[in-house]
């Protein structure tokens, strides 16, 4: 077999195999074509009423909850959703950022809290939830535990990044902030 015989047969062979990788869209590891909006997010203080804020008090025993929109659309707003755009919620992990500068966890701030989901969103629509922002546990450990019996506050905002996938299997991903302020009685 002649060099150029071989060579046109690897070329062909390249070929065929990149047109194989490339036919089904929903085989490749890209992205989704569904991106999530946080529409709204607020603090809800015990007597249930909302704010663009939370006050948590650290001498309850009690978590602390927000209630935050999500919305599910379209990349390219010209295009028709279809089953394969809807969104399954999988989980949510919050973080405490001070504005100082000073935030090691466990010391400056809270340690980050993680918690499932099982919310599905159709592409187009937008559902509203309830979720924890400051687990009860953290006010039985620094710095929260510090800030008890105190009239000492703590200012932080609370990152919530949001983790999912469509139906088609690829990752959504999208991020909140809310303000919380810690206090004692």
């Amino acid at each position: 077999m002649s060099l150029k015989k071989t060579c046109v047969g690897v070329v062909i062979a390249l070929m065929f195999s990149f047109l194989l990788s490339s036919c089904n869209v929903l085989e490749n590891k890209t992205q989704s074509n569904t991106m999530l909006i946080v529409e709204s997010i607020k603090g809800i203080d015990q007597q249930g009423n909302l704010s663009s804020f939370l006050i948590s008090n650290v001498s309850d025993i009690f978590s602390d909850f927000a209630r935050v929109t999500i919305r599910a659309e379209l990349l390219n707003p010209n295009k028709t959703p279809t089953v394969y755009n809807d969104v399954k919620l999988e989980r949510y992990i919050v973080s405490y950022k001070r504005n100082d500068g000073k935030n090691e966890e466990g010391t400056d701030v809270p340690y980050r809290y993680e918690s499932r989901l099982t919310e599905y969103i159709q592409a187009g629509t937008s559902i509203t939830i309830d979720i924890i922002v400051v687990n009860y546990l953290a006010k039985k450990y620094p710095p929260l535990i510090s800030l008890k019996n105190s009239s000492s506050l703590l200012e932080v905002d609370a990152t919530i990044d949001f983790y999912g996938h469509d139906v088609a299997g690829k990752g959504v991903k999208t991020s909140g902030m809310l303000r919380i302020i810690f206090k004692s009685n």
